[in-house]
């Protein structure tokens, strides 16, 4: 049986490890209701889904939010600086 990751502390298992980069901005969209817990749910459903149930309790989501002006698309910063 695998021990089960209390919050905030590193599985001593080996167990998936998901890095999401976003934009900062929509993590905090109006009319969406802790769009952070309701991305780390999903993300580890899907990985439980992919890898079997038996990961679920040591899969750990990293969100990392991305400032607007520090990302870009095709060499140029996304979204463009205000006129």
């Amino acid at each position: 049986m695998q021990s089960k990751a209390a919050p905030g502390v590193p599985a001593s298992v080996h167990a998936p490890v998901v890095a999401l980069h976003v934009r900062e901005a929509a993590l905090s969209l109006p009319g969406i209701g802790d769009a952070p817990g309701r991305l780390i749910r999903a993300i580890t459903d899907a990985v439980a889904e992919a890898c079997g149930e038996s990961v679920r309790d040591n899969v750990s989501v990293h969100l990392i939010g991305v400032p607007a002006g520090r990302s870009g698309v095709g060499g140029a910063i996304d979204p463009p600086p205000p006129s």
